[in-house]
C-alpha cells in the first residue's frame, strides 16, 4: 500500500494514474491521486538534491551570476507581487515583522520585503543564488542550506518569525508533514505563511507539460489542486485566510525576457555540444529549440497558472 503524503490515507499500489520515466536520473514513478484529500502524488517520493545545487537535469537552477550582476533588478513575479501586497495589510495585525523566506533563490522578494519594513531571512540550496542575494542585493541573513539544516539551526539560535514564505516550493517536496511541522514550530503564534504553487487543474495543464520535465519527478513530486492543498493545511492546524489563481502575463515576460532568454541560449549551446558528442542524433538542434523554447517558455508565458496562497498558524 502507498500512503498519502498529506492525510496519510492508504492507497493500493496498482490505483496509479500515468507513468512517467526520468532519463535525468534513470528511475520511473507513478502518479497517485488521493480519493480523501484529493492530493497528486509522484511515487517514489525521493528528494534528490542535485537537481538544485548542480542543475542535473538542465531545468535552470545554479543561477548565472554574470547575467545578474549586469541586471540586479529584481525579476517581479505574480506570486512576488501578491505576497508584498498581502505583507503590507499584515502589518496591522502580525505582533512581529521577522520573515523567513524558504527557498528563497537571489533574495529579490526578501530584498522588497525588506523596503517595507521586514527583518529577512532566507535559506536555498543554489550556492550562486545565495552569493547574488549576498554581495549583489546585499541581503545579509541568507543562508546555503538544507531547510532541514536551517531548522536546527533557527531552534538553536531561538529564532521565530512572524512570516514564513515559499514560493513554488512545495510541490518539489518529498516529506509535506516533517515541511510543515517543522514550519508550524517556527512560526510565532498567530503568524503566517504565504507562497504559490502550480495548479494540477490549470488551463490547458498537459499542453504546458509538453517537452519540458518541469513538472514532473524527481523535479516536482506533488500535484496540488484548490482542494487538497486546504486540505493539506488544515490538516496540520492553519486556517485559510486567502487562495487565489495567477497567471503569468506580459509584464513577467519583459522582466524575465533579459535572464531567460541569455540563460536559455547558453543551455541550448551546451546541449547542442552534448549531443554532438554523445553523436546521439535525435538530439539535434532543432529538436532542442522546439522543445526548450516552443513549449517550456511560451507555453509557462501564456497559459499556465497557479495558485496563491497564505494561511494562518491556529
Amino acid at each position: 500500500m502507498i500512503v498519502c503524503p498529506s492525510c496519510q490515507n492508504l492507497i493500493n499500489e496498482e490505483n496509479f494514474h500515468r507513468e512517467y520515466h526520468s532519463e535525468g536520473i534513470n528511475k520511473t514513478y507513478k502518479l497517485y491521486i488521493c480519493e480523501k484529500c484529493d492530493l497528486g502524488f509522484w511515487y517514489p517520493l525521493e528528494f534528490v538534491e542535485e537537481i538544485y545545487s548542480t542543475d542535473l537535469l538542465n531545468i535552470g537552477y545554479t543561477v548565472r551570476i554574470d547575467i545578474i550582476r549586469e541586471n540586479p533588478y529584481p525579476i517581479y513575479h505574480p506570486n512576488h507581487i501578491l505576497g508584498l501586497k498581502h505583507l503590507k495589510k499584515s502589518k496591522d495585525y502580525l505582533s512581529g515583522n521577522k520573515l523567513l523566506d524558504i527557498g528563497c533563490g537571489t533574495g529579490m522578494f526578501l530584498r522588497e520585503a525588506k523596503k517595507i519594513g521586514f527583518d529577512v531571512y532566507g535559506v536555498d540550496l543554489d550556492k550562486g543564488a545565495i552569493t547574488v542575494a549576498k554581495d549583489i542585493f546585499k541581503i545579509e541573513n541568507v543562508m546555503l542550506s538544507s531547510f532541514d539544516n536551517f531548522f536546527e539551526y533557527a531552534k538553536s539560535e531561538g529564532l521565530k518569525f512572524d512570516v514564513i514564505t515559499f514560493f513554488e516550493v512545495i510541490e518539489h517536496l518529498t516529506n509535506l508533514k516533517k515541511f510543515l511541522n517543522q514550519v508550524r514550530e517556527l512560526l510565532n503564534d498567530g503568524g503566517i505563511v504565504i507562497g504559490s504553487t502550480p495548479d494540477r487543474n490549470r488551463f490547458l495543464a498537459d499542453l504546458t507539460r509538453l517537452g519540458s520535465n518541469n513538472d514532473f519527478p524527481p523535479h516536482h513530486f506533488i500535484w496540488f489542486s484548490k482542494t487538497s492543498l486546504i486540505n493539506l493545511f488544515k490538516t496540520h492546524n492553519f486556517d485559510l485566510i486567502e487562495i487565489r489563481k495567477f497567471k503569468r502575463g506580459f509584464r513577467e515576460l519583459i522582466n524575465d525576457a533579459n535572464y531567460f532568454f541569455r540563460y536559455s541560449y547558453n543551455t541550448l549551446v551546451s546541449k547542442f555540444k552534448k549531443s554532438q558528442q554523445e553523436k546521439d542524433p535525435s538530439r539535434n538542434l532543432k529538436r532542442i529549440l522546439s522543445k526548450e523554447i516552443l513549449f517550456a517558455y511560451i507555453t509557462e508565458f501564456f497559459i499556465s497558472t497557479g495558485m496563491f496562497f497564505v494561511f494562518r498558524k491556529s
